[in-house]
């Protein structure tokens, strides 16, 4: 920890200051977690300069859902997010999206994804980043059940039940408010 202090004039003369303490972290410690959505689609190169972001970027990948359109295929995961995005496919955390289920069971998703995904069919799964951070993914698209009672739910509670880190945040496609078409 250091203390610093710092002063503040502004353009009419006046001047006021303060000492405040700043604790440098170690970055050995620190947890960077960093993705988007929506992320590839063949013939565009916006998944390539997302891609390009990341390659400067340590720590875990999310990939929130949509992470190959038209659908999430096989194929499309072959030939539109491999190219790009599959270079962070060892450090990625996905989450299921309504276009991954424009293939039955959204089997190219969790064949793509498999082993981190979740069990086949649910897609609803957590795991620790680092000492303090427990991270949730949910499926809330329409293809898995996830309201009151239901299996995930019921999963949901037990894993908050037997959480002990300091951080938690849960990760799922459908944000409730978003800006696009």
């Amino acid at each position: 920890q250091y203390t610093a202090r710092v002063t503040v004039t502004d353009r009419d003369g006046g001047a006021g200051s303060d000492d405040f303490i700043v604790k440098v972290l170690d970055p050995a410690t620190v947890q960077v977690f960093s993705g988007a959505s929506n992320i590839a689609t063949c013939g565009s190169d916006v998944d390539e300069q997302t891609a390009q972001i990341l390659d400067g970027l340590p720590g875990m990948v999310f990939a929130l859902g949509d992470n190959v359109n038209p659908s999430g295929s096989t194929a499309n995961y072959t030939n539109c997010y491999n190219p790009t995005w599959a270079r962070h496919k060892a450090r990625t955390r996905a989450v299921v999206g309504n276009h991954e289920y424009d293939v039955v069971g959204a089997n190219g998703f969790y064949n793509y994804f498999k082993p981190n995904v979740g069990d086949s069919a649910k897609y609803y799964y957590s795991f620790d980043i680092g000492p303090n951070w427990h991270v949730i993914v949910l499926n809330n698209t329409a293809s898995v059940a996830n309201g009151a009672g239901s299996v995930q739910e019921q999963w949901l509670k037990a894993d908050l039940a037997a959480n002990t880190k300091k951080c938690t945040i849960a990760m799922f496609h459908y944000p409730l408010f978003f800006s696009s078409d």
